[in-house]
């Protein structure tokens, strides 16, 4: 299970570490998923289940939601899947 956080302490933390604004930084995590993806960014989350820290952006692309995971320290995209909720309901489109 991933414990979600409050994105504000580890934005401050690494836009000090970077010397950039939080709110450049943020943006480039979330444009990064967006590229990855098509689509667009609905919502984003401090994801630390791993020894690093990682931020969760749920994109939106032709009507399905997809989780991007997105290293915080050299915003790479490192995974991208579809949304528990969309696998549901594209199966339930299938019954």
């Amino acid at each position: 299970m991933r414990h979600k956080r409050s994105i504000g302490p580890y934005l401050a933390f690494l836009s000090v570490k970077y010397e950039v604004a939080p709110e450049k930084f943020f943006s480039a995590l979330i444009k990064a998923a967006e590229n990855k993806t098509g689509g667009k960014a609905m919502e984003a989350e401090v994801d630390d289940e791993s020894n690093t820290v990682q931020f969760e952006v749920e994109i939106v692309k032709d009507g399905k939601i997809h989780d991007v995971l997105v290293d915080g320290i050299t915003g790479k995209v490192l995974k991208v899947s579809l949304d528990d909720e969309s696998k549901e309901s594209t199966e339930n489109e299938k019954e």
